[in-house]
């Protein structure tokens, strides 16, 4: 089966933990570049998923060579919900099949 992972804030991280996501917390891109390198590795990884604010800070080489897709996500401090749902539809974009 295929998973999913998220790098990003700490508060993210966690709620997203909860619902089945392999998660890394960082606040920033040098941590990111490392959990990058650590979750490629991962053959069972389909998408990761990064907030977009860190991987704007991120240079394009350190997405170089990924066998997952990799999004990045705008990160609500709010309700997942709808956070959930969006994440649903663009895995289901990306790699054609939806992920539990």
């Amino acid at each position: 089966m295929h998973k999913m992972a998220f790098i990003g804030p700490g508060n993210a991280a966690l709620g997203l933990k909860a619902l089945g996501f392999e998660t890394r917390a960082c606040d920033g891109a040098c941590d990111a570049a490392g959990h990058l390198k650590d979750l490629a590795g991962n053959k069972d990884l389909a998408v990761i998923f990064i907030a977009s604010h860190i991987a704007a800070e991120m240079e394009a080489e350190e997405f170089s060579g990924l066998k997952a897709t990799v999004i990045p996500l705008p990160v609500s401090r709010g309700d997942f919900g709808p956070l959930r749902e969006n994440m649903s539809r663009l895995t289901r974009e990306a790699i054609g099949r939806r992920i539990k």
